[in-house]
C-alpha cells in the first residue's frame, strides 16, 4: 500500500491566518499580564480587608465595654438620684434619664427674625424695609387648606380656583414652586 498523495502536500498558510495567530498571541500575553495585575490587586485587597476586619472586631469589643460602663454609670446615677430623693423628698431634681440630652433645634421663622436684637453690638434692627413708593401695607394671602397666612414666600396661587396654597399643604407636598406653562396653570 502506498501512502495517500495528499499526506505529503505542504500546508499553505494564508496572510490572514498568520495575522490572526500573531494578534491572538499578543492578546493572550496582554491578558496574562492583566490577570497577574488583577491577582496582585486582589491579594492586596484581601490583606487590607483582613486588617480592617481585625480593627472592626477590636472596635466592637471596645464598644461593648463602653456600653457596659455606660449602663453601670446610669444605674449608679439612678441610685444616687433615688437616695437624694429619699433623703430630701422636696428637692426638685431633674430626671436622670434626660441629663446630657440636647434640646431639639428650634426653627427661627421670618416673622421673629426682624425682632431679634444683636447683643453687644449696640445695633438694633429697625422696622422692615419698605418699597420706594409707599402704597400701604402689603396684603397677606392665606392658605386654602390650613387657612394660615404664615410663610408667604411658600404660597403658590392656583390659576383655576385663584386660591393660595402652601407647598407643604398640597398632596403630595411640593419641594419648589411650580412652573407656569401654556397647558398647566399655577
Amino acid at each position: 500500500m502506498s501512502p495517500h498523495p495528499e499526506m505529503f502536500r505542504k500546508v499553505q498558510l494564508s496572510v490572514e491566518f498568520i495575522g490572526y495567530y500573531l494578534d491572538r498571541n499578543n492578546r493572550l500575553s496582554s491578558m496574562k499580564r492583566g490577570l497577574e495585575e488583577l491577582l496582585d490587586a486582589n491579594s492586596q485587597l484581601q490583606d487590607e480587608q483582613q486588617a480592617l476586619r481585625q480593627k472592626y472586631d477590636q472596635l466592637v469589643k471596645e464598644n461593648a465595654e463602653l456600653s457596659k460602663i455606660n449602663t453601670d454609670l446610669k444605674q449608679a446615677v439612678n441610685k444616687y438620684h433615688a437616695t437624694i430623693l429619699y433623703v430630701a423628698p422636696t428637692k426638685n431634681l431633674p430626671n436622670p434619664d434626660e441629663l446630657g440630652k440636647l434640646p431639639p433645634p428650634q426653627r427661627i421663622t421670618p416673622s421673629v427674625t426682624h425682632n431679634l436684637a444683636y447683643p453687644g453690638s449696640g445695633i438694633r434692627p429697625g422696622p422692615p424695609a419698605r418699597h420706594s413708593r409707599d402704597c400701604g401695607p402689603l396684603p397677606l394671602n392665606e392658605c386654602g387648606i390650613c387657612e394660615q397666612s404664615k410663610d408667604q414666600h411658600l404660597l403658590a396661587k392656583c390659576d383655576t380656583c385663584y386660591l393660595y396654597y402652601h407647598l407643604g399643604c398640597l398632596n403630595p407636598p411640593l419641594t419648589r414652586m411650580p412652573k407656569k406653562t401654556k397647558l398647566m396653570g399655577w
